[in-house]
């Protein structure tokens, strides 16, 4: 049964299938892993990660957007729909049987700007699934996702561009 988390607006205790973000650096290559889990290939973070993240050239600082792009468009199997500044609504929409959304996000954290990558797979009336956020798989209150990860700001994070943004990938 899922705990509901009202500071974050979130439920965490989910069992699911996604491979699981192991450093605070790797949500890139995981999250291309992920896509490759949702396309049922037989991939793993033991098997593959390492593959992933020197493809990616993930450094210290996490995945620049320019690798990530380059190895997202080498993925066989998912049509690619990019879109700048998405809405809640219009995730809601895009979100379907075939479909996940990949997001990158620029989150302030202290002094500084930092990027991430994750899925949003599911959604409910309310909530949306986001695989791989605040290091767990979680259920996530719509208006809790629009506060964290929407706002309309001007955050730039050197390794991922401009955010927030998303892919909407549909299998083929």
């Amino acid at each position: 049964m899922p705990i509901f988390t009202p500071l974050l607006g979130v439920y965490i205790g989910m069992g699911t299938r996604w491979i699981a973000q192991k450093t605070s650096t790797s949500c890139g290559p995981v999250a291309l892993l992920n896509i490759k889990k949702w396309l049922g290939q037989p991939v793993s973070y033991k098997k593959d990660f390492l593959e992933m993240h020197q493809k990616c050239r993930t450094k210290e600082f996490g995945t620049e957007l320019k690798y990530f792009v380059k190895n997202l468009y080498k993925i066989d199997g998912i049509r690619i729909l990019p879109r700048n500044y998405p809405t809640t609504a219009q995730l809601s929409s895009y979100l379907t049987e075939d479909r996940i959304i990949l997001m990158k996000v620029a989150i302030p954290c202290e002094d500084e700007v930092m990027g991430h990558y994750f899925i949003v797979s599911k959604q409910t009336e309310k909530s949306f699934f986001c695989v791989n956020v605040f290091q767990k798989h979680l259920w996530m209150s719509k208006p809790s996702f629009d506060m964290w990860f929407l706002q309309k700001h001007t955050y730039y994070c050197y390794e991922c561009g401009v955010a927030p943004y998303c892919w909407i990938l549909r299998k083929i």
